[in-house]
């Protein structure tokens, strides 16, 4: 029999690990779906490893989500049912210049988001690797103005802009 207990993370990486915390050592879980964000899931994932407890995350596409970045190793309750970031960031840059005939990408990524930055550095480079260039640029957590931003974009030259960031952050843009 399976009964639901559920932590708000509130999209926020110490929240997150704070809700890991609590389903594991005062729920006593056996599995997590979740968090979503590959920031979320990163801050938490040494947690539910550390117990033995598995995780499935639904949209954490950051490769730190099953990899340790620092020892390379597979994490081995970490798991997730969504493309990673290396891949996407090919897909879209191979998209961009296929179906634009983009030379130059404007990339404009949120600081500290570990999505954002992830898929970001993966379109980057693929789109470097195909002979385009990239101008890139990093928005603060909160910031709700971006009129800067598409004016530097627009002055770039870039043919495409490619803007990797949360719903909110992605409407204002």
């Amino acid at each position: 029999k399976l009964s639901l207990v559920v932590a708000d993370t509130k999209s926020e990486a110490s929240e997150a690990t704070n809700g890991m915390q609590k389903l594991i050592s005062q729920d006593k879980v056996v599995a997590v779906i979740g968090p979503n964000q590959s920031s979320a899931v990163i801050a938490s994932g040494a947690i539910n490893n550390g117990a033995k407890v598995v995780d499935i995350t639904p949209m954490g596409t950051n490769p730190d989500v099953t990899i340790d970045p620092k020892t390379k190793q597979v994490k081995p309750y970490s798991f997730r049912t969504c493309f990673i970031d290396p891949f996407q960031g090919t897909v879209l840059a191979n998209f961009a210049k296929d179906n634009f005939s983009a030379k130059k990408a404007y990339v404009l990524t949120k600081l500290g988001d570990d999505y954002s930055a992830g898929l970001g550095h993966y379109f980057s480079k693929a789109f470097e690797e195909l002979g385009g260039e990239c101008v890139e640029e990093t928005f603060p957590d909160g910031n709700s103005d971006f009129a800067s931003y598409i004016t530097s974009a627009k002055n770039s030259g870039a043919d495409v802009v490619f803007a990797p960031t949360s719903t909110e952050a992605a409407a204002l843009i």
